[in-house]
């Protein structure tokens, strides 16, 4: 698979989330066939072979144990629980165990929840709408099927307490977070929150970093902003 996104310089990728997946795909025009054959190979006749599955699996281990090394990926990776709660679905924490208990059977049946109806199509390219639709109906005709509900997500429980340390032997530098659960996406004054966010942390010459690194020099960077689900 990867040879033949070698051979025809495109790329392909399938990208899983807290709330949607997303597969997409980028190609030249003149090779878009042969990268939707591809595309189409992917969702519709998934290897799911038992040895990809275990590489997978230590990788994804191994990078839990990376990010354990470093203040930044250690608060990181402790935020969402402290905000969220531990028992929340965005508050839980990615540990070597929770993915041992991953099997191939379950990815098999997250696969099969992949289906058309209820998802979105977003095109950017050289290509008119007519040329494209008849490309997806030569290979897409027989998928059918409805995309899974969005689940309703509890309100956050933040864990009790206000202040958490979590002692990094021999770190150089330290990070530190604060924040709480804040505005909803489709709030009226989101466009205006995201703008009073972009002129306080959103960039090197936002006010917080121009005044905790540039002028008193107290901090190598300071960002702030919003993040939403």
């Amino acid at each position: 698979f990867m040879a033949k996104q070698a051979d025809h310089a495109v790329s392909i990728w399938a990208s899983p989330g807290n709330e949607v997946t997303t597969v997409g795909v980028q190609a030249l025009q003149r090779e878009l066939g042969p990268a939707l054959d591809l595309v189409a190979e992917m969702l519709l006749e998934p290897g799911m072979r038992a040895d990809d599955f275990g590489r997978l699996v230590e990788q994804e281990k191994a990078y839990v144990e990376q990010q354990k090394t470093s203040p930044s990926s250690i608060a990181n990776r402790v935020w969402s629980s402290l905000v969220w709660g531990g028992q929340h679905p965005y508050g839980k924490i990615e540990t070597a165990a929770t993915v041992d208990q991953i099997t191939l059977a379950d990815c098999d049946a997250w696969v099969a929840r992949l289906k058309p109806e209820g998802a979105r199509l977003w095109v950017v390219g050289k290509i008119d709408g007519e040329t494209l639709r008849k490309q997806l109906e030569d290979r897409f005709a027989g998928w059918t099927g409805k995309a899974p509900k969005p689940i309703k997500i509890a309100k956050p429980k933040p864990a009790k307490g206000t202040m958490f340390f979590i002692h990094v032997p021999n770190a150089a530098q330290s990070q530190i977070l604060v924040g709480h659960p804040g505005p909803a996406r489709n709030a009226p004054d989101y466009e205006a929150t995201q703008m009073m966010a972009a002129i306080l942390g959103g960039s090197f010459s936002s006010r917080l970093n121009m005044n905790l690194r540039e002028d008193k020099g107290w901090a190598y960077g300071a960002r702030g902003g919003f993040s939403y689900s």
